[in-house]
This record gives structure tokens, C-alpha cells and sequence, in this order.
């Protein structure tokens, strides 16, 4: 069933990128804000944000939500609003094809534009691994596909879409999977809620289950103390949710050159409002809705086999696929399934979207 959903994903994607096909293959302006908040809110999702921060916080417990969220959603809204349409003005004036060249021509500094151009160059294959091993990793748990064959043929399709369709394709594959990404993290936080979180007995199991943590794990050297609660006041395991979640990720995703290309895109700087709603209630719909899916295992885990469910899925980066296997019925674990290739897609056309356009636009002319 999963393969079958996969091979439609593909074509899907395929369609909108042959229907996308059009002179600007670097920037578009064919697209309402409703597609380009779509676009921009789903691009800060990614496999590795719902496997790996799920799984983390399935290790952790609700510290992480609670410490991410809000400064993440304060941040991208006011990162959006203040600075999309400075970003915007500055790209009506000079016309520039990327955000690099956007830079340079704006501090009249070619050397400035090379050398922002050659780091993400040299930056941006890191990403797009991360989450290539991440889907891929979910491909060939979710399927009979090999490893190497799911990252290869991952990697295709989204590069094939974004050589054919530019960054309308990029835009419109965007909107389409950010609604599938919406309508997933509703499913699972939905369940959760409703089905797992009323089971008799789950707060119990689940503030119980902390007694399950293996002596050497780990999270009692870093001063946790339990799913439920926050870490010892300055604590190794404190600085690190602080530093992390409040400075570190938050500030990352506004700064992100493949975000601040869609401020870029905007109809006119009445627009940002509209895309910085979408920029908010993605990311933290989905981010949320996963790692609260992730923690309330542990309550499941530990009634069923007495351990955390790190320990039942053998790792953090099992901990999703292992409880959609598992926590779900079988329709709802495809649903999820087309959730995370979606996250995947979203950001790694972006990545090799931004690659490319570096390459071809700030390097070689």
C-alpha cells in the first residue's frame, strides 16, 4: 500500500512541476500569497524536523515542545512582517535573480555575493544529506525499497521537478504538500489526543515510564528529571533546551537564504502579514503535533513492554516510524507516511532549488 502511495506522490508532484513549466525558472511572481505563505510555511518542515525532533523529544518528553514553539512562532512571524518587506523593497529596486546576487548588488560588493555564493555551495549538500538519510531511512522501513535506492531515486524525482518546472513548480509542489502536511499533523494530533491520551491510565504509565530509563542513558547527567517537567534550573540538559530551542533553531529558520527567496516573491509588502500566518501555523502544527505524538508513546510503550519508547524503537531517529507502525491503524499510518514525504519534498526542493540558482546565477556568470 505504502509503495503505491509513493508512486502516486511521484506523479503527482510530476504533474504540477510539467504544468509549472515557464520562463522563471529563478524567481515567479504567478502565484497568490495564499500559495506562497502555503510555500513558505511548508518549507520550514522537513523530515528531519518531524523524525528528529519528534524522536528527541520522545527520548526528552514535553521540555522540548514547550521551549521551541512559542519563541519559533514569534520569531518567524516577526522575522516575516519586519523584514519580508525590506527584503522585498530591496529586491524591487534592483531586480536581482536570487537572493545572493540580491546582497551583492544591494552592498555593491561582486566579492561579497562570491563568497556568500561559494559557502552555500559548500553548506547546502550537508542539509539536503540530512534529510535525504531521514526519508530515506522511512522509505525503506515503510516499503521493501533498499536504502540507497530510495535516497537515489528521491533525489531524482525532486531534482527532476525543479529542472523542468523552476521555482513555479517549486511554489505550487510546495502548496500542494503543505496542505498535506496540515491535514497529517491533524490526523496525528487528533489520535493522539482523543485516542491515545484517553486510554485509562496514561498520564500514570506515562510519568511511570521515566522510571523505565536505562541509569546510563544519559538524561540524568544532563539534570532531567522526567517527561513531564523541566530539566534542574542551569543544568546541562537546561542550556541545552534554551540554546537550542529558544536561540539556536528559531533564529536559523528566519535566516534560511531559501525562506528569505520567498519574501522575494511577494505581491506587493501588504502581503507579509498573510505569509507569516502560514509561516507560524505550519511548521508549529506539524513540529507540535509530532512530538506530542512521540511522547505520549511512552506511555504506550511502558503499560505493553515496561521500557521508554526510545528503548522499544531502538533510537531517536526510530521513534516516529516505529509508533506510526505501531500507535496508528494501517490507513492512518499511509496517511503519515504521504505526510513525511511530503516534509522531505518541500525542503529539499528548495535546497536543490537554491543549489542550482547559486551555481548557475552567483558562481558561473
Amino acid at each position: 500500500m505504502n509503495l503505491i502511495l509513493m508512486l502516486l506522490f511521484v506523479a503527482a508532484v510530476g504533474i504540477v512541476a510539467y504544468k509549472a513549466k515557464g520562463e522563471d525558472y529563478f524567481l515567479t511572481t504567478a502565484d497568490s500569497n495564499f500559495s506562497l505563505g502555503l510555500s513558505y510555511g511548508a518549507t520550514l518542515v522537513s523530515t528531519s524536523a518531524l523524525i528528529g525532533f519528534g524522536g528527541l523529544a520522545g527520548w526528552i518528553g514535553f521540555s522540548i515542545p514547550l521551549a521551541l514553539i512559542i519563541p519559533q512562532g514569534i520569531l518567524i512571524y516577526l522575522g516575516t512582517v519586519y523584514i519580508g518587506p525590506k527584503v522585498w523593497q530591496a529586491n524591487q529596486r534592483i531586480g536581482a535573480k536570487t537572493y545572493i546576487e540580491m546582497i551583492g548588488k544591494y552592498y555593491n560588493s561582486p566579492t561579497l555575493s562570491k563568497l556568500l555564493a561559494v559557502i552555500t555551495v559548500g553548506l547546502i549538500p550537508f542539509y539536503c544529506l540530512a534529510v535525504l538519510i531521514g526519508v530515506g531511512k522511512f522509505i525503506s522501513t515503510f516499503t521493501d525499497i533498499g536504502f540507497v535506492t530510495a535516497v537515489v531515486g528521491f533525489s531524482v524525482v525532486v531534482f527532476a521537478t525543479i529542472a523542468y518546472g523552476g521555482m513555479r513548480s517549486v511554489v505550487r509542489n510546495d502548496m500542494v504538500q503543505g496542505i498535506i502536511v496540515i491535514v497529517g499533523s491533524l490526523i496525528v494530533l487528533g489520535i493522539t489526543v482523543f485516542s491515545h491520551m484517553q486510554v485509562p491510565g496514561f498520564w500514570d504509565n506515562l510519568v511511570n515510564s521515566w522510571s523505565a530509563v536505562p541509569a546510563d542513558d544519559g538524561l540524568y547527567k544532563l539534570g532531567f528529571t522526567g517527561f513531564n517537567s523541566f530539566p534542574e534550573f542551569f543544568s546541562r540538559g537546561w542550556l541545552m533546551i534554551v540554546t537550542l530551542c529558544v536561540f539556536t533553531i528559531p533564529f536559523g529558520l528566519v535566516t534560511l537564504p531559501q525562506l528569505q527567496t520567498r519574501w522575494m516573491l511577494a505581491k506587493d509588502s501588504a502581503s507579509f502579514p498573510t505569509i507569516a500566518r502560514w509561516g507560524v501555523v505550519i511548521p508549529t502544527l506539524a513540529i507540535a503535533s509530532f512530538m506530542v505524538a512521540a511522547i505520549s508513546a511512552n506511555s504506550y510503550t511502558y503499560a505493553t513492554e515496561g521500557t521508554t519508547v526510545m528503548q522499544a524503537a531502538g533510537g531517536t531517529a526510530n521513534v516516529i516510524p516505529y509508533w506510526i507502525k505501531t500507535g496508528f491503524p494501517a490507513w492512518v499510518s499511509g496517511a503519515l507516511f504521504l505526510t513525511v514525504l511530503a516534509a522531505a519534498f518541500t525542503t529539499l526542493n528548495s535546497l536543490m532549488h537554491l543549489l542550482s540558482t547559486t551555481i548557475s546565477n552567483d558562481i558561473i556568470s
